[in-house]
């Protein structure tokens, strides 16, 4: 299903032909309450982390695209007992971080060692922590016990060794440009200087923290898909925290644009909008997060509003289950403040923010979970940060996505809302991988098109 312009356009005027009305207060949350739902999650992980375990080593697939993955949920409780060990100075707390990580390489030991063999990118031996987007986590909440003196020097060199290797692993494959899996790497590197400063990899790493950070600082990301943008905001913020620098970031002219950008955005849904790649109310927890930081760090009540309407919305208190939203919680309470209080946007209908970063229009007649919204995704990628997208295309074999993780033709309607009722929204993204031989059926993972394979029914679509 392709829409003409002329089409939207029509959408358009019907929007913009209702009356604004005031947007809606909502309380705000407490920081209080982000950290004890990360506190109860920890906990919670704690005492059934001898069935987390059992249970992924029965699901555990060496065929699996991605490799070795250890155990989900044990990093974020590591981090998140290592946080409250420095704030409280329970003693319990740093136990618990500290078991965790000086074993979290013995997981590897289930991993199949054929399996292993397969996989060019294990020359080297697997990685105790493959996956670039959770290092970062084992590093802080080493950074953090070290700096409270509590490891043995036996116990130190364990941990940092297994740390090193890991390192070195996310820099085997890369990516450049100011994109989230660039942002990430940097981020990663940026708690590996500031946890194992000494090593004799450090160097190494330094360079090429520079080179990708510097890629990212100041820069507007190439990439055009809401899910992905939360994925580079939280990064960056990682990146910023373990350098020091996190008011210096929000100083930076691109930082400020997408504090108003994805305000603007805000749909009735009380979430980001899904543009590009990305489902439908994805990644809300890092919007959740960068919402926080930027109200406390811009002072704004209507950041903070955002905030509130997510957190209000889409996190459940009374049943703080989730460890990897409880890690997310853990930043909001660190980053964010108490001091502002949330006040609804009023501004109406716009362009968001420009014609070359945002490419967007947002008609709405207020701030509502009533409210009619209509985004309207208005252009092409056009020759914006074109250098840093062939980066890409020379040294990534990209099969499912472009390289902005934009839509096809880069116009669409990608959502329209009235009366609390989705009208109309984007098809989401891709249902698996690959999408056949060299990207053959790659047409019937773009938007804003309808393609039915006989062979995808089995796959419910």
């Amino acid at each position: 299903m392709r829409f003409a312009f002329s089409a939207s356009l029509a959408f358009s005027a019907v929007v913009l032909s209702l009356s604004p009305v005031e947007g809606r207060a909502v309380e705000p949350v407490p920081r209080s309450a982000y950290l004890e739902y990360a506190r109860a999650a920890a906990d919670r992980t704690w005492a059934r982390r001898d069935a987390i375990i059992a249970a992924w080593k029965e699901k555990l697939d060496p065929e699996n695209v991605f490799g070795y993955r250890p155990p989900s949920g044990l990093l974020e409780c590591a981090a998140v007992y290592a946080f409250l060990f420095e704030k409280e100075g329970k003693e319990a707390c740093a136990d618990r971080a500290k078991e965790i990580l000086l074993g979290y390489g013995d997981f590897r030991s289930a991993y199949p060692e054929e399996a292993a063999r397969r996989r060019a990118d294990y020359a080297g031996g697997v990685p105790a922590l493959p996956d670039f987007f959770t290092v970062m986590r084992f590093l802080r909440a080493y950074d953090t016990l070290k700096r409270l003196g509590r490891f043995t020097p036996a116990e130190r060199e364990k941990v940092e060794a297994l740390a090193a290797a890991s390192v070195d692993y996310i820099l085997v494959t890369q990516e450049w440009g100011p994109m989230n899996r660039a942002a990430l790497r940097a981020e990663g590197l940026a708690w590996a200087l500031r946890a194992l400063p000494d090593r004799p990899e450090a160097e190494r790493w330094r360079i090429c923290e520079e080179a990708l950070a510097g890629d990212n600082w100041e820069k507007w990301e190439i990439e055009d898909a809401s899910l992905y943008n939360a994925v580079w905001l939280y990064a960056m913020l990682g990146y910023a925290d373990a350098r020091g620098k996190r008011d210096d970031l929000f100083r930076t002219p691109p930082f400020y644009y997408y504090a108003r950008y994805f305000l603007h955005l805000f749909c009735p849904d009380d979430m980001v909008p899904d543009f590009g790649d990305a489902w439908f109310r994805s990644n809300w927890a890092r919007y959740l997060v960068f919402f926080e930081a930027a109200a406390a760090a811009y002072e704004s009540p209507e950041l903070k509003w955002a905030a509130a309407r997510i957190a209000r919305k889409f996190v459940d208190f009374e049943h703080p289950e989730s460890m990897g939203l409880a890690f997310l919680l853990m930043d909001a309470y660190r980053y964010g403040t108490d001091e502002v209080r949330p006040r609804a946007p009023a501004s109406g209908s716009r362009e968001v923010l420009e014609d070359l970063v945002g490419k967007k229009i947002v008609f709405r007649n207020g701030w509502r979970p009533t409210s009619t919204y209509l985004l309207l995704n208005f252009r092409d990628e056009g020759d914006g940060a074109l250098l840093y997208r062939d980066y890409l295309r020379d040294t990534i074999p990209v099969e499912e996505e472009k390289m902005t993780h934009g839509h096809a033709d880069e116009n669409s309607l990608v959502l329209l809302m009235a009366a609390g009722s989705v009208l109309l929204r984007d098809g989401g993204y891709r249902d698996y991988m690959p999408s056949g031989p060299f990207g053959a059926y790659r047409q019937d993972y773009f938007h804003n098109r309808v393609c039915v394979r006989q062979e995808k029914l089995f796959m419910g679509q």
